[in-house]
């Protein structure tokens, strides 16, 4: 449970006074020792850092208090979760071979294209279709390129009809 303010004002003055009392402690034996011409800068950096404590401790109590508050209609909207798309398992499936196809020849030849073949052969019917020109493979031992797979996939599906 939150404090009441009356509450918490004297514990943060006082901890504002203990910051200053410190820093003064510091900077006072650092800015004696230094040149005349660089005391202002040592009391510059002193006040420096009281100020960035300062605007430290107003940011933190503005962001408790900003989200404290309750949501705006326009708030709820964004945090709402978004609807969830559900993909038939066998699109995604084929869509994760037809990746990987592309990536590795090895498994193009061994998995994809025989699958290939298979569904040529049995969209036929006993008819003789002709098959698809195989894609080679690329450099470093990746498998034919997507657009080479798209024209692959257009052609089985060409054989279905």
């Amino acid at each position: 449970m939150a404090r009441p303010r009356e509450r918490r004002w004297p514990r943060v003055a006082a901890g504002y006074v203990t910051l200053v009392v410190l820093l003064g402690v510091t900077a006072s034996p650092i800015a004696f020792a230094v040149d005349a011409a660089h005391r202002p800068l040592v009391v510059r950096i002193a006040g420096s850092v009281l100020l960035g404590v300062a605007a430290l401790h107003v940011t933190r109590s503005l962001r408790r208090r900003l989200e404290a508050q309750p949501l705006s209609d326009f708030e709820e909207v964004l945090r709402a979760p978004a609807p969830e798309t559900s993909l038939d398992a066998r699109f995604v499936d084929l869509r994760e071979e037809v990746a990987a196809a592309a990536g590795s020849a090895n498994y193009f030849e061994r998995v994809l294209w025989p699958r290939v073949l298979e569904a040529v052969g049995g969209a036929s019917g006993g008819r003789t279709r002709p098959l698809p020109r195989r894609p080679g493979p690329r450099l470093f031992r990746r498998g034919p390129s997507p657009r080479a797979l798209e024209r692959l996939i257009a052609a089985v599906e060409e054989a279905r009809e």
